[in-house]
C-alpha cells in the first residue's frame, strides 16, 4: 500500500521562497553519480590522471620550481588545485589517486619558515606583483585545498601546516592590508591585487571552520571588506572575483549575522545584466565583447550561484547555476575530459554585431587550472544534486544520481535520471516504510510541470511529493517539450533581434559540423526554418539558409551539452516553413566522419589544412592550441603551413581522439618549400608526392630551451619538437609538413 501526494508550494507576494532565507542544507551521507553527471566527471578524473599532471614533479614544480612550466610562480596553484580536485571527485567515483596522496606526503618539504609557499620575500621593501601577487594566489588555492582534505581526511600535520599558511597572512597584514594596494599594484587582471589579495577568503573561512580558531575568519572578513573597495567590474579577472564572493559567503555561513550576502547580491544582479553570454557563462574578464571564456570562470559562477541560493533561500540561483552548467561548461569539456579557454565568436546581423554568439572550434586545454577547477565543480554539482533542506529531501535537477539520507533515524534514497531536456525519472525508496516529502524544483523558465501526466504549474519555485507506503515510489517529472524563444542576453525577447532556442533548460546550437559547408557563415547569424514549436525528440528539425536564401539544407539543433566538439552557433534567426513541405525544402545533411583535437605549438605563423580543406590560420602559438574538427574513416592528411621570420623555429604536435592519441608529429613526415604558387598546387592536388622534399629535423625533446614546459600537454607522450631544416636557407621561407595518419571507425 503506498500513496503519493502532491502539494505546491506558494511563496509570498515579495517573491520569497517557501524554503525561507538561509537554508540550512545537509549533503548526502552517499553520493554516486550517473548517467551524464557520471560520463563528465569520470572524463575529468582521468584527464587529471593523464600527462602532464600525473607527475609528480610537473606538480610540485610551483613549490620547488624543478620544472618550467606555466605559472610555475604562483606558488600552490596547480598542486593545491590538484589536492583538491582529485580529493573531491575521487570518492565519488570509488577511485584512489596516487597523486593525491604524492602530494599530502610532498607538500610539507617546501614550506618556508614564516608559513608561506614560494620565492623569499622582503614585505618591508613594499608589494612587488611579479613576485608577491603569485604567491598570494597560489598560497589560497593551497590553503583552501588543505582545510577541505581535512574535512574528508584529517592529518594534525597538514592542519598545522594549513594553520602556517593562516598565520603567514595574518602576519603580512600591515603590508598587504592596505587602500592604496588596490591602486598601485598590478591593475585589475590575474596578478593584479585586486584579484591576488581577496583569493585568500575562501581559504581563510574554511580553515577558521576546520581548526575552530576564529582569527582566520576575523582575517578573512578584514580581506573582504578591504576588497569591497573596489566593486568595478569592467576588464576585471572574473575567475578572482567569483573567488572572493565564494569566501565571503562562506565566512557569512559560518556567521551569527551575515555581512556580504547583500553586496553580492547586488554585484551578480549587476553581471546577470551586462555580462553574460547567450549561454549563461561569462568571459575570462568581465566584459561581453571578450575573446575567449575560462573553466575556471564557468565552475566559479555556477558555485556563486549554488552558494546564495542556500544564503538567500531564493531559487532563481538555482537557474544561473543550472544555466551555466548545462549551456557552457559541459558543453566546453575537451575530448580528454579537461577543460580551458574556447574562443568565442562575434555574429553580425545587418548593422549588430552579436559579442559571444558562438564558439569557433579552437581554444586551450588549461591543465595550469582549468583542468582542476572543472573537476572539483562537477563532483561538487553531484553533491549538489539533491540535498536536504528542513529535513526535506530537495531535487534540484543539478545531476543524476543516487543521495542516501538519514532522517529523522530513517534511511532514504533518491535517485534521479535524466531521460532528454525534458523529462526526469525520481525515484524514491527506504529499507523500512516511506513517509517522507521530497521537494522538486519548478525552473524559473517553466511555466509549469508534470508528475505523472499531472500538470503542476510553477508556484514559487517548488512542488512536493509526499511519500508514504511500503513499497519504492517512482515517478515521472516532464517540463513542457516545446520550443522556447529568449533573447541574445536576456529573457526578454525584442523585435529585430536574433533569438535563442531552448528546449527544457537546454541552449540549443547549430553545430558546424551538421550544416553543409558553405550554407552558413561563421560570422553571421544564421537563418533557420522551423515548422513547428512542437518537438517530438530531444533535438530541434530545422532547415538552415544560406545568407542569400539559395542553399538550404535540413539539418537539427542540439543541446550545447551534446553537441560535436567543434564549432557551433546559437542566436538565430527564425523563419517558419510549413509543416507540410518542410522536409522537402532542403537535403539531409549528416556529418560523418570521427571527431578529433588537433594540437600543436609552434613558432611563428601556421595554417592547418586536412585533406586540403584550409581549417585556420594562426600567429606563433609556442604555448599550444587545441582544434577540434571531424576527419574521415581511414587515411587522413594535415598539412601545416609554417614560416618563422625570426629564424630557425619549433613545432611539436599530437592527433588525439576519445580513446587517446592517434598520431605524433615527427621528423618521418615530409616538408616542402612552400610558396603560394606550390601551396594552390598542392591544394589542387593532394595527392602530389612532394618532389623537392626538404629534412625534418628533431629539435629535442620537450624541455629543452627556450620553450621549456610551458605546452605541457606533450609531457610523457613521446612528442618532440621538430622543425623543417632550413640550413643556408631565407629565414621567411614557408614550408608545408605533411603529416599523415590513419582513423579507425
Amino acid at each position: 500500500m503506498l500513496m503519493v501526494t502532491l502539494l505546491v508550494m506558494a511563496t509570498a507576494a515579495a517573491g520569497q521562497s517557501v524554503v525561507g532565507r538561509g537554508l540550512e542544507i545537509r549533503f548526502a551521507d552517499q553520493v554516486v553519480p550517473a548517467g551524464g553527471t557520471r560520463l563528465a566527471l569520470d572524463n575529468a578524473y582521468r584527464r587529471l590522471n593523464s600527462p602532464p599532471l600525473d607527475n609528480l614533479e610537473f606538480v610540485v614544480s610551483d613549490l620547488g620550481f624543478q620544472m618550467k612550466r606555466r605559472f610555475t610562480e604562483y606558488s600552490g596553484d596547480i598542486s593545491g588545485r590538484m589536492l583538491g580536485a582529485l580529493q573531491a571527485a575521487g570518492p565519488l567515483l570509488g577511485a584512489t589517486s596516487p597523486m593525491a596522496e604524492q602530494l599530502a606526503a610532498e607538500l610539507p618539504k617546501y614550506q618556508k619558515a614564516d608559513g608561506h609557499f614560494g620565492a623569499e620575500q622582503d614585505l618591508a621593501a613594499g608589494a612587488n606583483q611579479n613576485r608577491d601577487m603569485p604567491i598570494l594566489w597560489g598560497n589560497g588555492r593551497l590553503l583552501l585545498a588543505l582545510c577541505e582534505r581535512q574535512r574528508i581526511k584529517p592529518d594534525p600535520k597538514l592542519l598545522e601546516m594549513a594553520r602556517r599558511i593562516g598565520d603567514y597572512v595574518i602576519s603580512t597584514r600591515p603590508y598587504y592590508g592596505k587602500r592604496e594596494n588596490f591602486e598601485q599594484v598590478g591593475g585589475a587582471y590575474a596578478s593584479g591585487f585586486t584579484t591576488c589579495y581577496p583569493s585568500l577568503i575562501d581559504g581563510l573561512a574554511a580553515l577558521a571552520e576546520v581548526s575552530g580558531d576564529a582569527k582566520y575568519a576575523e582575517e578573512g572578513r578584514f580581506i573582504a571588506r578591504l576588497s569591497l573597495l573596489d566593486r568595478a567590474f569592467e576588464k576585471h579577472h572574473s575567475h578572482g572575483r567569483f573567488t572572493a564572493y565564494r569566501g565571503m559567503l562562506d565566512l557569512d555561513r559560518q556567521a551569527a549575522k551575515p555581512e556580504f550576502v547583500d553586496t553580492i547580491v547586488t554585484d551578480c544582479h549587476k553581471i546577470r545584466e551586462g555580462f553574460l553570454l547567450p549561454t549563461g557563462g561569462i568571459t575570462e574578464t568581465f566584459d561581453r565583447t571578450g575573446v575567449h571564456d575560462e573553466g575556471c570562470t564557468e565552475a566559479d559562477w555556477i558555485r556563486v550561484n549554488l552558494f546564495l541560493w542556500r544564503a538567500t533561500g531564493d531559487p532563481m540561483y538555482l537557474d544561473v547555476a543550472e544555466g551555466a552548467l548545462r549551456n557552457h561548461l559541459l558543453a566546453v569539456q575537451w575530448l580528454n575530459g579537461g577543460f580551458g579557454h574556447r574562443t568565442l565568436r562575434s555574429l553580425h546581423d545587418g548593422q549588430a554585431t552579436w559579442p559571444g554568439g558562438g564558439i569557433k572550434p579552437l581554444g586551450m586545454d588549461a591543465y595550469w587550472c582549468c583542468c582542476m577547477h572543472g573537476t572539483q565543480i562537477l563532483a561538487d554539482v553531484a553533491r549538489w544534486g539533491v540535498v536536504v533542506v528542513n529535513d526535506v529531501p530537495t531535487v534540484t535537477w543539478m545531476a543524476s544520481g543516487r543521495w542516501t539520507f538519514k532522517i529523522n533515524g530513517r534511511e532514504v534514497t533518491v535517485i534521479t535520471q535524466r531521460r532528454g531536456p525534458t523529462t526526469w525519472r525520481v525515484r524514491v525508496e527506504s529499507p523500512q516504510p516511506l513517509d517522507t516529502v521530497v521537494r522538486l524544483r519548478v525552473p524559473g523558465w517553466c511555466r509549469e510541470m508534470s508528475v505523472d501526466d499531472k500538470v503542476r504549474p510553477a508556484a514559487g519555485g517548488w512542488a512536493e511529493v509526499a511519500c508514504r507506503g511500503s513499497e519504492p515510489i517512482s515517478m515521472d517529472v516532464t517540463f513542457p517539450k516545446e520550443i522556447r524563444r529568449a533573447g541574445v542576453y536576456a529573457d526578454t525577447v525584442k523585435a529585430g533581434e536574433p533569438v535563442r532556442l531552448f528546449l527544457g533548460g537546454d541552449l540549443m546550437c547549430l553545430p558546424d559540423d551538421l550544416v553543409e559547408k558553405g550554407i552558413v557563415v561563421h560570422d553571421r547569424v544564421p537563418a533557420v526554418r522551423i515548422a513547428s514549436d512542437k518537438v517530438e525528440g530531444n533535438f530541434i528539425l530545422v532547415i538552415a539558409e544560406s545568407p542569400d536564401g539559395s542553399r538550404k539544407c535540413l539539418t537539427r539543433l542540439v543541446p550545447m551539452s551534446r553537441r560535436p566538439s567543434g564549432g557551433c552557433m546559437y542566436l538565430f534567426n527564425v523563419k517558419h516553413a510549413e509543416p507540410g513541405a518542410f522536409k522537402s525544402m532542403g537535403e539531409p545533411f549528416q556529418q560523418n566522419g570521427v571527431p578529433i583535437e588537433i594540437l600543436l605549438a609552434c613558432d611563428g605563423e601556421s595554417e592547418f589544412y586536412l585533406n586540403g580543406e584550409l581549417l585556420v590560420r594562426l600567429p606563433a602559438v609556442s604555448q599550444g592550441i587545441v582544434y577540434p574538427v571531424h576527419a574521415r574513416v581511414g587515411r587522413n592528411e594535415l598539412a601545416i603551413r609554417v614560416r618563422n621570420e625570426k629564424g630557425p623555429g619549433m613545432m611539436i604536435g599530437l592527433i588525439r581522439a576519445a580513446g587517446g592519441i592517434v598520431s605524433l608529429l615527427s621528423e618521418k613526415c615530409p616538408a616542402m618549400v612552400c610558396d603560394d604558387a606550390a601551396l594552390k598546387e598542392y591544394l589542387a592536388d593532394t595527392s602530389t608526392a612532394v618532389d623537392a622534399p626538404v629534412a625534418m629535423k628533431t629539435i629535442g625533446k620537450l624541455g629543452i630551451a627556450p620553450h621549456f614546459y610551458m605546452a605541457g600537454d606533450y609531457l610523457g607522450t613521446g612528442a618532440r619538437w621538430v622543425w623543417p631544416d632550413t640550413t643556408g636557407k631565407n629565414a621567411k621561407t614557408a614550408y608545408l609538413v605533411r603529416w599523415q595518419f590513419e582513423i579507425g571507425k
